[in-house]
């Protein structure tokens, strides 16, 4: 029955230390500035549409550099991990 009681006399010494160090973890992320939820979106409408204009462009017969400068852009834009920055960040 007493097996297990070093371990809770153990626990029970490390508890403050855990507290403690819990309020510092909360206060940390309540001072951090909270992330923009919608910081990638504006990336992801221009990305898609570039490729809604080259795929209309490629479509309609238009110019090949145009249409493929359109996808790259898509592409770039889609896969860049930042996002477009906005200029008040």
């Amino acid at each position: 029955m007493l097996r297990g009681a070093p371990d809770v006399v153990d626990a029970l010494v490390k508890m403050p230390l855990l507290m403690t160090e819990g309020l510092r973890v909360l206060e940390k992320t309540a001072r951090r500035r909270p992330k923009n939820p919608l910081a990638g979106m504006r990336a992801t409408l221009l990305a898609g549409s570039f490729l809604v204009t080259g795929g209309i462009v490629m479509a309609l017969g238009g110019p090949w550099p145009v249409w493929l400068a359109c996808f790259l852009v898509a592409l770039v834009l889609g896969f860049r991990k930042g996002g477009v920055r906005s200029p008040h960040a």
